[in-house]
C-alpha cells in the first residue's frame, strides 16, 4: 500500500483515506447494538471476542456450539465446557440471556 501524507491525511494509492483501525471499533459497536437489540448471533467466535471472551472460542468450537445452540446454553453447560472461572461463566450466561430475551424468529 502506497500512502501520501502531503495534505495532512493518509491516503491509499487508490485515493481513499485510510481508516486507521476505525473499522474494528465500528464492528464492535455493531455487535453490541445487535446484542442489545436481541438480534441473532451468526458468528459465535466473533461474538465472544466482542465481549472480551475470545479465549473461550476454542471451547465453544470443541463443543460444537454454534448460533443455533448458543441461546439454549445453561450455567451447567458452560461449566461442562470447561469454563471454570465463575465470573466468566456468569458474564457469558448473562450475555446469552440477553440474546434470548427476544422471541426467536420462526424459520
Amino acid at each position: 500500500m502506497v500512502a501520501e501524507e502531503a495534505n495532512g491525511g493518509a491516503k491509499e494509492a487508490n485515493g481513499e483515506e485510510a481508516n486507521g483501525g476505525a473499522e474494528d471499533s465500528e464492528t464492535e459497536t455493531e455487535m453490541e447494538e445487535q446484542e442489545e437489540a436481541g438480534e441473532e448471533v451468526v458468528d459465535v467466535p466473533r461474538w465472544l471476542c466482542g465481549m472480551g471472551m475470545g479465549r473461550y472460542a476454542a471451547a465453544f468450537e470443541a463443543h460444537e456450539v454454534d448460533a443455533e445452540v448458543l441461546p439454549w446454553l445453561t450455567m451447567d453447560d458452560l461449566r461442562d465446557m470447561g469454563i471454570g472461572a465463575v465470573g466468566a461463566r456468569r458474564k457469558l450466561f448473562c450475555a446469552i440471556q440477553r440474546l434470548t430475551s427476544q422471541p426467536l424468529p420462526r424459520r
